[in-house]
């Protein structure tokens, strides 16, 4: 045990040892792994991106020095292009200004459904007590008795089956004659062993309350009432510890808390509403929802149609006022470009009240989200960030570097002329073939064949390829690398000869080839569109390794190569020390040993 803790230390003291060289102790200089200009791409963002990329931090280590460089680069690449459309004034563009504050806006509202509604509904003690449970599965069995309209008649259908188990039927039998679970009455109800978070909540909360061998009360959920046989538990072993299984968890337990979650933002929008003295002047309804339908066209959409009246007497008019705000025509306008709705779903006065109460409330939330401090939130910032420097680059791509590509047709004309070897019809051939599923049946048919019964004939009458029934067995030529063995094997043959039976799948084919194809040249209108992808591809790469020599004239990079190779090092050396502790003995501290007394190797798992 003492060799054990020993070993558990120093290999504890080593990681640190390595994480620290690895992150250069928190200096930023010291943790850059790149320069591009004046800004720093520092260990842990590669290794954040690595990790996003790969999904793990074990998958993200095992990629070799020269994948994580193709990453680094990547990175490199679009801080250049961020600096090159920095520099430009691409960041001062009017659609770029608004863009920003339309990702600004989305994010504090995206914040604050995280804090206000996500974080208060999963909060860390649910979420711990979800992992907790998951340490347990259970094996149970149900049957089903599912809804229909005479809800009553299925809760006394389901009690009546209560009495018959609670009276001796035994519960594999009450499944097997009364469960309406699809494929239920041929499993007897079971369904296996399965963790906390699998079920619907009703479900999974009857059974983990049952003791072992213990058989529920009827339970309802959504699908119906259901009568559960808890046949046993056991741990789950080997679980990762909570904090690495945290991000699963949060979001298990999000899909498993939908309804609750649901249920707690329709409260707080209910609330806000309330606090801001929302209002939605009904009154005008009516005589708007008149003249929308009076403009009604197939050509023009809603936003047109609210634009048409916000030039006359809707112009500016409020339609649902709050605290600080209001909801005019040019609001709806704005709000359908997010949540679109056809003109002809408007058909009653409550439906442009939904469809204005609904446009309201993102407003009233950016509102709301500005004055709880979410536009000054870390994970706020950076989001808006990212996604304003994305819709940024796209456009600097497009305009500056890879721009229109025009290949005028002398061009090709030019290039086909001489590069004649580079446009040839490959080599084909034409065959027969028998296809069938018995081995023995297709040498007999090429014994048959061979000894000059007509091959077509024989195709006819056996082959089993379903497009080929009932034909010659003849089939489109072909170029080498298709049909697997049997094209390889017709490659092979002598122009007039029968192959031996060739396996395909779980198949049997005989082939007779009956013409080599020549290699031909290509015509200029056969060859012509692979050319101009052909130099358009060429020039896209010609004007991106231009602009790259240019923007580093005034962007310089620098690489430090050398902390590639200690990127991972602390993840590599956890994985290093799982596999001493595998081959360790806990009880002595040495290592584990195979039956002839050599040690166990890592290669031996």
């Amino acid at each position: 045990m003492r060799g054990s803790r020993l070993l558990t230390l120093r290999t504890s003291v080593l990681t640190l040892i390595f994480f620290l060289l690895a992150t250069g102790c928190g200096n930023n200089l010291e943790s850059a792994v790149a320069t591009v200009g004046d800004e720093t791409i520092t260990v842990d963002d590669l290794r954040q991106e690595m990790i996003r990329q790969f999904r793990t931090e074990k998958g993200a280590a095992s990629k070799s020095l020269e994948q994580r460089e193709k990453v680094l680069e990547n990175l490199i690449e679009r801080r250049l292009k961020v600096a090159g459309a920095r520099a430009e004034g691409y960041f001062d563009r009017p659609e770029f200004k608004e863009k920003e504050a339309t990702l600004l806006a989305d994010a504090m509202i995206n914040r604050l459904y995280e804090v206000k509604i996500l974080e208060e509904v999963v909060t860390e003690k649910v979420m711990r007590d979800f992992y907790e449970k998951q340490g347990t599965e259970v094996d149970a069995a149900h049957l089903l008795i599912k809804w229909t309209t005479d809800s009553a008649a299925v809760r006394q259908r389901a009690q009546e089956i209560s009495r018959e188990i609670k009276g001796g039927l035994a519960f594999e039998l009450a499944a097997e004659r009364y469960t309406e679970e699809p494929g239920g009455k041929e499993r007897k109800g079971d369904l296996g062993w399965f963790s906390w978070g699998r079920m619907v909540k009703e479900f999974q909360d009857a059974c983990w309350a049952l003791k072992d061998g213990e058989i529920s009360a009827p339970v309802e959920t959504r699908f119906g009432v259901h009568i559960i046989h808890l046949r046993g538990r056991r741990t789950v072993e080997g679980r990762p510890e909570f904090d690495e299984e945290k991000e699963n968890v949060k979001n298990m337990c999000r899909q498993a808390m939908s309804a609750e979650i649901m249920e707690a933002g329709n409260a707080y929008l209910d609330k806000l509403k309330k606090d801001l003295g929302f209002k939605v002047d009904a009154a005008q309804l009516p005589t708007l929802l008149s003249d929308i339908q009076a403009n009604l066209k197939p050509e023009l959409r809603l936003t047109d149609i609210f634009h048409v009246l916000s030039q006359g007497a809707w112009r500016g008019k409020a339609l649902a006022t709050w605290k600080g705000g209001q909801m005019d025509l040019d609001g709806l306008m704005k709000g359908q470009e997010r949540n679109f709705r056809p003109a002809s779903s408007l058909t009653t006065p409550k439906d442009l009240e939904d469809l204005i109460t609904n446009t309201s409330i993102f407003p009233m939330l950016s509102e709301r989200a500005k004055k709880d401090g979410m536009d000054d939130d870390k994970d706020v910032k950076e989001r808006v960030t990212q996604q304003l420097e994305g819709a940024v680059v796209m456009a600097y791509e497009r305009e500056r570097i890879k721009g229109e590509i025009k290949i005028a047709d002398e061009q090709i004309q030019t290039y086909f002329d001489g590069h004649p070897e580079e446009f040839m019809h490959p080599q084909m051939v034409k065959v027969q073939e028998i296809h069938v599923a018995d081995k023995g049946l297709a040498e007999q048919l090429a014994q048959r064949a061979r000894k000059g019964e007509n091959f077509g004939a024989l195709a006819k009458e056996y082959t089993e390829r379903p497009d080929r029934k009932g034909t010659d067995g003849s089939l489109e030529p072909f170029q080498a690398g298709r049909y697997g063995k049997m094209g390889e094997a017709a490659f092979n043959l002598e122009v007039g000869k029968i192959s031996d039976p060739v396996p395909v799948g779980r198949n049997w084919s005989v082939v007779k080839l009956n013409e080599k194809i020549a290699p031909a040249p290509k015509s200029f209108e056969e060859s012509k569109t692979s050319i101009r992808i052909k130099m358009e591809r060429e020039e896209r790469t010609r004007r991106q390794e231009a602009w790259r020599k240019e923007i580093e004239t005034k962007v310089p990079v620098k690489i430090f190569k050398e902390k590639l190779s200690t990127l991972f090092a602390d993840v590599e050396q956890d994985i290093k020390e799982d596999e001493l502790s595998d081959r360790t003995d806990p009880k002595t501290g040495q290592l584990k040993r195979k039956s002839n007394g050599e040690p166990i190797k890592p290669e031996d798992y």
